[in-house]
């Protein structure tokens, strides 16, 4: 009987009291009473305090009490004492279902090892007496090891109750305490997080022996049949402890909280936790592809209000027991990694200011990215090609047997000027390409069974027609200046003239660039100069040198003037 119930009952008594005594006895017999059922109740609680120490076994057909102090208790002379101890007449005829109570202390308690369940990356075991040995699924793991794991790694241990701890990357676990009391499946794990992240699941207690036991630099949180994860922060000055469902008891500096499922708290060395903060809500996420074909897929999600940073992680199992990959970032966005084909698992969580990290957001993901398209060489990207078409060139893929290369006049490829389905080398000649305009290309690889990887990136080129050579006529203006004229057709065209001493353009002495359909220069007495021009394009491109115009050196006669007061005596 449980003592609550002794309350009920006295407070249905209570309300139920005739009116028909004077106040007076009525209220004496009352005091009376109350003392009677407080010290029932009190009775009843120690009865409660006792019974929680025991394990209470239910009885099986076949069963009697001998059998049951072999298999269950250190010693089978604790029959006699389960006789006593339960009031039992008949202890060679026990009934199915019978509920024997057994002290704790009297069941056989021996040590259990934990196993690795799986393994992700590389983690280091280390025995209590040193030894280091890199572990893989199945291994033991014994109390007094110390488990370790490095960068982009992740381990799963199950216990001797089916509980199962997650070991994330770059953490490191000393399994202090790995016991069972005997066969009756209560389980007392004590693990102490040095450093890094855990994550556990654990089995539902299944009698007063069970325990886990997670000890931070600065806490302890003890649990059964729950889900959370444990951190330790500030290079162990402070830890986190988020639950996921169920609820646990965090302990710091003679300070307890308990956190029910949806909180976290935060402890610092020497100091209470903090009380149960509400963990941020799950993300959401923006819609994903049924099929992801895109290497390098930018996966989204709603900004949660609170969040500091977001960790997304991907896991081949839907549990998460152990984490193929995970990201880190303050934006509500991620750039999926480079996987193989095949359906995956992602979630994402938001971190708030204290480092406590939020509820999940889960999502399926099937990866469709194989065979990678090959690295596109040439031509690069808005290249431009004049009077001719391109060679396209690529790398030669290990996944490929061919590839199919599209040229498209939009960007969109519903207007195809090229569709090659079967290359199985990694170039093309264009020699199709003549008409001038914007151009788009891609490739996409073809492995053996015929199996069509993804699309690879769209680059984009121009063929524009040649650049001609440009006329010019030299005249002389009003001025005596000389000009050079030519005819201007595209407003965006300059021009490039030369100006020298000899043919070959060795000796220059005018070398300008003008946007201006002319150029005016000095006449120059006896001595001839060459001229030519080109056309420089808005892209910089350069066409040939017109013709070279031969210009002769003016005559100059002032010297004739020297000899005039000469001819002017002779007369």
């Amino acid at each position: 009987m449980d003592w609550r119930f002794a309350v009920m009952a006295f407070n249905n008594y209570y309300h139920h009291s005739t009116s028909e005594e004077t106040e007076y006895m009525t209220r004496l017999r009352h005091q009376k009473i109350l003392h009677k059922w407080w010290v029932l109740c009190l009775l009843f609680a120690l009865s409660s305090l006792a019974q929680g120490q025991d394990w209470v076994y239910a009885t099986v057909k076949g069963d009697n009490l001998w059998s049951i102090s072999k298999q269950y208790l250190d010693s089978t002379e604790r029959y006699r004492q389960l006789v006593k101890l339960n009031g039992i007449k008949n202890p060679n005829n026990l009934l199915p279902g019978a509920k024997i109570r057994i002290p704790l202390k009297w069941i056989r308690s021996n040590v259990v090892p934990a196993k690795i369940m799986a393994v992700e990356g590389k983690a280091i075991l280390t025995g209590f007496l040193g030894k280091t040995t890199r572990v893989s699924s199945g291994d033991q793991v014994n109390m007094g090891d110390t488990l370790q794991t490095l960068k982009h790694s992740t381990v799963a241990v199950q216990f001797a109750d089916d509980s199962v701890l997650t070991l994330h990357a770059d953490s490191m676990v000393r399994f202090d305490h790995l016991s069972a009391h005997g066969t009756t499946g209560m389980v007392d794990t004590r693990l102490r997080l040095v450093r890094g992240r855990v994550e556990t699941r654990t089995t539902p207690a299944s009698g007063p022996g069970s325990r886990f036991e997670i000890k931070t630099p600065s806490a302890i949180s003890a649990v059964r049949g729950t889900r959370y994860r444990a951190s330790v922060l500030d290079q162990g000055n402070a830890s986190a402890i988020e639950v996921i469902h169920g609820s646990v008891a965090v302990e710091a500096a003679d300070s307890k909280e308990l956190v029910p499922g949806g909180f976290g708290t935060r402890t610092e060395k020497s100091r209470p936790p903090l009380p149960p903060l509400r963990l941020l809500p799950t993300p959401a996420y923006r819609p994903i592809p049924a099929s992801i074909r895109e290497t390098g897929y930018v996966i989204h999600w709603d900004h949660v209000r609170g969040a500091s940073s977001y960790r997304t992680e991907i896991s081949a199992d839907k549990a998460f027991y152990t984490v193929l990959w995970e990201h880190l970032g303050e934006r509500p966005e991620v750039a999926l990694p480079k996987l193989e084909d095949g359906n995956y698992f992602l979630r994402t969580r938001a971190i708030d200011e204290l480092n406590l990290e939020g509820l999940n957001a889960t999502a399926r993901l099937n990866m469709d990215t194989q065979p990678q398209p090959p690295v596109q060489l040439q031509p690069w990207d808005k290249a431009v090609f004049r009077g001719t078409s391109p060679e396209f060139k690529w790398t030669d893929s290990k996944q490929a047997n061919s590839y199919r290369l599209e040229i498209s006049r939009t960007a969109s490829f519903d207007e195809l000027a090229v569709n090659e389905t079967s290359l199985t080398r990694p170039h093309y000649q264009g020699d199709t390409l003549t008409n001038p305009g914007t151009y788009y290309w891609r490739l996409t690889s073809i492995d053996r069974e015929g199996k069509t990887g993804p699309r690879g990136v769209s680059r984009q080129f121009q063929i524009k027609p040649e650049t001609g050579a440009v006329e010019a006529t030299i005249g002389i203006r009003e001025d005596n200046q000389l000009v050079a004229k030519w005819t201007k057709d595209q407003a965006d065209r300059k021009y490039q003239v030369q100006i020298a001493t000899v043919e070959d353009f060795t000796d220059l002495q005018i070398d300008r660039i003008t946007e201006a359909a002319e150029f005016t220069f000095e006449p120059v007495a006896w001595q001839n100069r060459y001229l030519r021009v080109r056309i420089i394009e808005e892209d910089g491109h350069v066409g040939p040198w017109s013709t070279v115009h031969k210009i002769a050196g003016t005559t100059d006669d002032s010297w004739l003037l020297l000899l005039l007061p000469l001819f002017l005596a002779l007369m």
